[in-house]
């Protein structure tokens, strides 16, 4: 299973969307930041994933 592709599959067009882990990897990059997309039920993951947008800052 292919947790990116389920959670892309939620994305609007030009919408880059992460898992809670890419977030927290990502959390002190310069230039960005991230709005809660809030907990989302993908396709065969058996527990909702809080899911964040990318946003450049």
């Amino acid at each position: 299973m292919n947790v990116a592709s389920r959670i892309s599959e939620l994305s609007a067009a030009g919408e880059v969307l992460v898992s809670e882990t890419m977030r927290s990897l990502a959390r002190t990059s310069t230039g960005v930041r991230f709005e809660d997309f809030g907990e989302q039920a993908l396709k065969r993951v058996e527990e909702a994933m809080r899911v964040w947008v990318l946003q450049q800052a």
